[in-house]
C-alpha cells in the first residue's frame, strides 16, 4: 500500500494489484489495500465493484449483510442509484432478515421509489425458506403492513396475519391487524 500511496495510486501499480484480485491466495489483501485507495479517491462505483467482491470472501450471514448494507448505503448517498441501494438492502434482508433497521431504510427507500412490490416479492420468498420463528414474525409482520397499507392488497395482507399467527400464536400485533381488517 505505501508504494501505491508514494506513487499517488500509480494506475499501472493499481493495475497489478487489480490483476492479483483473481487469486484466492491474495484476494482479501489486495482488497485491503485498493478498497481505501478507492474510498480516499472518492471512486464510489469502484469502492462497490471491489466490495462486492469482498462479499465474496464472506460466510457469516450477518457479515454478508453488513457489508450489502454498506453497499447500498454506497449507492444511495455517494451515486444516488436509489434501485441500486434497494436491491442492495433486499439482498442484505435476504442474508440475515431479522433485523428491523434494514426493513425501516428498504421500506423508506420503496416507498420514494414507489416500489412495495419488490419488498413483497423478497419478503414472500424469505418465508418460503422458513426462516427462524422471530425472523418470521417480524418480517411477515412487513409484509401485512406493505400489503395492506401500502398496496391495498387486503387479502394477502390477512394471509400474512395468519403466517405470523402460525409461528407465534399469540402475537398481538397479527391479532389486531386481523380486528382491523374483519371490522373494516
Amino acid at each position: 500500500r505505501e508504494s501505491l500511496d508514494r506513487a499517488g495510486g500509480h494506475a499501472a501499480a493499481r493495475q497489478t494489484a487489480e490483476r492479483l484480485l483473481a487469486s484466492d491466495l491474495y484476494r482479501v489483501p489486495v482488497l485491503d489495500l485498493l478498497e481505501p485507495l478507492a474510498e480516499g479517491s472518492g471512486e464510489w462505483a469502484k469502492l462497490i465493484e471491489l466490495l462486492e467482491i469482498r462479499l465474496t470472501t464472506l460466510v457469516d450471514p450477518r457479515e454478508r449483510s453488513l457489508l450489502l448494507q454498506r453497499i447500498a448505503e454506497l449507492h444511495e448517498t455517494r451515486l444516488g442509484a436509489k434501485e441500486a441501494a434497494l436491491s442492495a438492502l433486499g439482498r442484505a434482508i435476504a442474508e440475515d432478515p431479522g433485523q428491523s433497521e434494514v426493513l425501516d431504510i428498504a421500506e423508506r427507500l420503496a416507498g420514494e421509489l414507489s416500489r412495495f412490490g419488490v419488498l413483497t416479492t423478497l419478503a414472500d420468498g424469505i418465508l418460503a425458506a422458513s426462516p427462524s420463528d422471530e425472523a418470521a414474525r417480524l418480517i411477515g409482520l412487513r409484509l401485512a403492513h406493505w400489503y395492506g397499507e401500502k398496496l391495498n392488497e387486503i387479502g394477502s395482507a390477512e394471509a400474512a396475519l395468519h403466517g405470523v399467527l402460525r409461528v407465534d400464536p399469540e402475537c398481538g400485533e397479527a391479532l389486531e391487524g386481523l380486528e382491523r381488517i374483519y371490522r373494516g
